[in-house]
């Protein structure tokens, strides 16, 4: 943010904001639209936020950076959690296995015998 993005964007972000994170909702030839997630201050001060809509005018910002994820890291990390829910329900016996008999109500040894005088 340069001093005159801070003067517009005082009222919403603070007089003395720096830097805004959050994602690119809509951009203008004039503006971006961000659902702001973080505003840091010049004092090194930060704020989260919940996606709030800003408009913030391009010639009140010195730039902007985009991050991208990783997508080699991304497939890797996937990868991995697949195969750790597969070990975990082979270990475990959560696939549903079991037997195919049917139950006769509890053990033969423990049924009792009537006796008839």
């Amino acid at each position: 943010m340069n001093d005159k993005g801070r003067v517009e964007v005082g009222d919403k972000l603070g007089s003395t904001v720096d830097k805004v994170e959050g994602m690119l909702t809509a951009e203008t030839a004039d503006s971006y639209t961000l659902a702001v997630s973080q505003v840091f201050q010049l004092g090194g001060n930060s704020s989260k936020w919940s996606g709030e809509p800003v408009s913030i005018a391009k010639d009140g910002t010195i730039g902007y950076q985009v991050h991208r994820f990783n997508q080699t890291r991304t497939v890797v990390l996937t990868v991995a959690i697949v195969v750790a829910v597969v070990v975990v329900f082979a270990t475990t016996k959560l696939n549903g296995g079991g037997t195919d008999q049917p139950t006769t109500g509890g053990c033969p040894s423990c049924q009792t015998q009537r006796v008839h005088p």
